[in-house]
């Protein structure tokens, strides 16, 4: 079966890949090594859904198949190798399984139920189809390998997207110069995902 849409979310998904079109590829040869997008074919994501054992949400499906993984202040953003990371998450997590929280997320080291979409060294973008109570199904966790504890980013993967155009509506100051973009969209990418925050 697959997922259905309304035509907000064909809408809101629309919009937001044509602002990234805008500031990608929009005759900067630079900006679109950078950040090389990458499409997903429609096999792979219903394999990929096989793996986790439940369907993803649409604008997750929708945006992987139409622009795809790119990359920004270093983070992978739809996650090329989302498989194999989930498969080496699924390995690597502790017996006991226990974990800090903050907000609507449960206190658990790694979940099942989190499908990665975003990697950064160790830490992790996670799409949550399991939250605690109060949370959104869909929602965006972040987590770290490392230590921290497991914080609401983003209320779906479309909220994670707003939020990352935005940045580059904040950065793209003309004469855009792919260098202090990167340099601006890596300071605050980082404070949004450490943080949580929205403002």
């Amino acid at each position: 079966m697959r997922e259905r849409s309304s035509n907000t979310d064909e809408e809101r998904i629309g919009l937001i890949i044509s602002k990234l079109n805008h500031y990608v590829f929009d005759d900067n040869l630079e900006l679109i090594q950078q950040f090389h997008p990458t499409p997903k074919m429609e096999r792979a994501i219903e394999d990929d859904e096989l793996q986790f054992g439940q369907q993803f949400p649409y604008d997750y499906k929708s945006f992987m198949k139409q622009f795809g993984s790119f990359s920004v202040a270093f983070w992978d953003i739809g996650l090329t190798a989302s498989s194999s990371e989930y498969e080496l998450l699924k390995e690597i997590c502790p017996d006991d399984n226990r974990g800090e929280a903050e907000g609507p997320v449960k206190p658990l080291f790694f979940s099942n139920a989190w499908w990665p979409v975003g990697n950064c060294d160790q830490e992790f973008l996670f799409l949550d189809m399991d939250p605690a109570p109060g949370g959104s199904k869909g929602q965006i966790i972040h987590g770290s390998m490392d230590s921290g504890c497991r914080h609401v980013v983003a209320d779906s993967f479309a909220g994670l997207l707003e939020r990352i155009v935005y940045l580059f509506e904040l950065c793209a100051v003309p004469p855009v110069n792919p260098t202090s973009m990167e340099d601006c969209l890596m300071d605050n990418f980082r404070e949004f995902v450490i943080t949580g925050a929205n403002e």
